[in-house]
């Protein structure tokens, strides 16, 4: 009895340790493929993250100083690791790596839960080691949702792992639940939609519990108001460092009443996010086989009648839909959101499919699914990386990004060391590529064309450049034009008083600018006004 104790023991640690060399290969992998886009031309969003978290590092105050529509969290994930690899690539692409294993790891924990074994975990990490990278929907660059992707996936994980009522007198299941408490927290503080996972997955934790048992929904309900205590006690102390800084209005109108002139109703938002084409848009279509699989992993599980197993699918899934839908914005980096749940219920559902394999047939014939499935998405994933970085960016976003950084180039070789620029435009990359700091820290137009604080931003961004003039100016094309509009590319009018600022204090080229990308500016009279370099720049542009 002994001796098959202790072989099944070696056995047990034998597959553990395969698993996590295999674990350890995928997450080669990850980095290898991202490596792929090191030198990508990068998204504004990922860039203008980059520059606050170092200005911040420099002493710039969040939300007084500096402003963007989000909570810190993700500035301050960047921040750390500035600190380590430095304000340049190579903290984006740590960041990325990083996210895309700690995923990963998280995805194979929650996949190989609830009795699923270490089968569904590691065909759930081959699935989310594949997508995870997918260029269709931005995910080769660390995009907010990929710092979502992590905590939200652990918290799951820890959730589908819950101890049963009976065995947690001894209070060792307080640790894993102020684990879930800070994770969940955390998702909010990267998007405060995130709150509608620990909705969701707390009426379905609650409703099926780990133990069917009166005392396993105590236990659950026990559990739930110390996550949502570890919640409330962060988002107050949050609201209270800010209030004694001085900054809680600007705080208050940031997070509870910009997000409604931003994203609109969210109700008419989430019935638009049932249109075909933002519930499975094309970019999502290499999932298909994925889908499939969760599906009819989710139809057996209804068969099994495994009611806790599904309910927590369910949960996560419903509130990733209305986590992408509520903004109004179906931006294709969102659905990444989808990624590490898809590979879940499809790791699952290679298990739970020998429940319905004939017993005469091999084993093997339920990773036939798998495999089909997997075949369908390696073309599609992998063939990208025949593209250089460049035509990769082209196709994700047009040519912007692109002009851009190679401008940002030029720039740098114009400018003396101590000479600035100021962008009027939402391109960030210019400061990221040259490093210089922003003369103001209002970096997007949006804010400044139309709504609730576009009057104290314009203000501030006026008074930064007034107080510091910039060397040079960049301005958009699509930053101008015939009057000032607010949306996703707004616009300034020749009466708004930032644009009205530049043409009175800087040389730009006469007419409209719609037919090329840029224009650059020179304050009149100054050296770079009267450099060579500077003129044959303008000329080419």
């Amino acid at each position: 009895m002994n001796e098959q104790i202790a072989k099944g023991r070696l056995v047990g640690v034998m597959r553990q340790r395969i698993a996590l060399l295999f674990l350890l290969g995928l997450s080669c992998f990850i980095a290898i493929a991202r490596f792929h886009t090191y030198s990508e031309p990068l998204d504004h969003d990922i860039t203008a993250t980059a520059v606050i978290a170092s200005e911040m590092r420099a002493g710039r105050a969040y939300y007084s100083d500096l402003w963007e529509n989000k909570p810190p969290a993700r500035f301050v994930a960047h921040i750390i690791v500035q600190s380590l690899f430095g304000y340049d690539r190579a903290s984006l692409y740590a960041l990325n790596v990083g996210l895309g294993v700690l995923t990963l790891f998280g995805v194979y924990v929650a996949a190989s839960a609830m009795g699923m074994g270490p089968t569904a975990g590691l065909w759930a990490a081959v699935f989310w080691a594949l997508t995870s990278g997918d260029p269709d929907l931005q995910a080769n660059q660390p995009n907010t949702e990929a710092f979502m992707n992590a905590p939200l996936i652990w918290a799951f994980a820890l959730l589908l792992r819950a101890r049963r009522a009976a065995i947690v007198e001894d209070h060792s299941y307080l640790l894993r639940t102020l684990a879930i408490g800070g994770l969940l927290t955390l998702a909010t503080f990267y998007k405060p939609q995130s709150v509608l996972y620990c909705f969701f997955l707390f009426v379905a934790h609650v409703i099926y519990p780990p133990e069917s048992a009166p005392s396993g929904r105590r236990q659950a309900l026990k559990e739930v108001s110390i996550i949502a205590g570890v919640g409330a006690a962060a988002w107050i102390a949050f609201f209270f460092y800010f209030a004694m800084t001085g900054r809680f209005k600007i705080v208050y109108t940031t997070m509870f009443i910009y997000p409604g002139y931003y994203s609109g109703n969210m109700f008419w938002n989430l019935w638009a996010s049932l249109a075909p084409s933002n519930l499975f848009p094309r970019q999502m279509l290499f999932t298909s086989g994925l889908v499939f699989l969760s599906v009819l992993g989710g139809i057996i599980v209804w068969v099994k009648r495994s009611t806790r197993q599904g309910a927590m699918l369910l949960a996560y899934a419903v509130a990733t839909q209305l986590t992408i839908g509520i903004t109004g914005m179906f931006y294709p980096h969102y659905y990444q959101l989808w990624l590490p749940i898809l590979a879940i219920g499809a790791g699952w559902s290679v298990v739970l499919l020998r429940h319905v394999i004939k017993q005469e047939y091999a084993p093997w014939r339920q990773h036939v699914f798998a495999v089909i499935a997997l075949a369908s998405m390696v073309p599609s994933e992998l063939w990208i990386y025949r593209m250089d970085p460049e035509h990769w960016a082209l196709q994700a976003y047009g040519e912007v990004y692109v002009r851009s950084e190679r401008l940002g180039h030029e720039i740098n070789k114009i400018l003396e060391p101590d000479e600035t620029l100021y962008v009027l435009g939402d391109e960030p990359v210019f400061y990221f590529v040259t490093k210089r700091r922003p003369a103001t820290g209002v970096l997007f137009l949006q804010a400044l064309a139309s709504g609730p604080l576009a009057q104290e931003l314009t203000t501030r961004v006026v008074n930064d450049l007034v107080r510091n003039p910039p060397d040079l100016v960049v301005i958009m094309s699509d930053a101008v034009g015939p009057k000032t509009v607010s949306s996703d590319h707004a616009t300034l009018g020749p009466d708004h008083p930032l644009r009205m600022w530049v043409s009175q204090n800087y040389h730009c080229p006469p007419g409209k600018y719609g037919h090329k990308f840029f224009a650059i500016c020179a304050r009149p009279g100054s050296p770079l006004d009267q450099s060579e370099s500077y003129r044959d720049l303008a000329a080419r542009l």
